[in-house]
């Protein structure tokens, strides 16, 4: 199966998410110590790959790395909660992009499969195919 141009930013936007969480704390540790590291994107390059155009942003990245955390955070527990098979959802997109770690291709499968039951390694990729999906829908992408 073949992503569409939307479900690629999507893959996109989620394959962000460690770093952007990775901004929010280091954000909460400058605010402690007075300063912190130089920012890597600006948020104006990020929203147009990712097509999150309509966010604002207005040149303050802490605003638009939180509001963007917070949106993926939304859609990801909509998902989790509403899905008929939200669960299996939810823990193919943890062990792909959301978990703190960074996993190869074969361990999300293996790791997924310990939480939830998936019989196959294509029925995985059917499920993490769907996950984009709907995450797509929420992002309005």
């Amino acid at each position: 199966m073949k992503f569409t141009e939307e479900q690629k930013r999507v893959v996109l936007l989620l394959n962000n998410y460690r770093d952007m969480k990775l901004a929010r704390e280091l954000q909460k540790v400058e605010k402690e110590v007075g300063y912190g590291p130089e920012i890597l994107c600006s948020t104006e390059e990020f929203a147009e790959e990712t097509g999150i155009n309509d966010m604002d942003y207005s040149g303050n990245e802490r605003r638009f790395t939180i509001k963007a955390v917070k949106l993926i955070n939304k859609a990801v527990r909509d998902i989790r909660e509403n899905e008929e098979e939200g669960e299996i959802y939810y823990w193919v997109l943890y062990y792909t992009y959301l978990c703190d770690k960074v996993y190869k291709a074969n361990e999300h499968y293996e790791k997924t499969k310990e939480k939830v039951k998936i019989t196959s390694y294509a029925k995985y990729y059917c499920y993490h195919h769907m996950a984009i999906e709907l995450m797509r829908q929420r992002l309005k992408f």
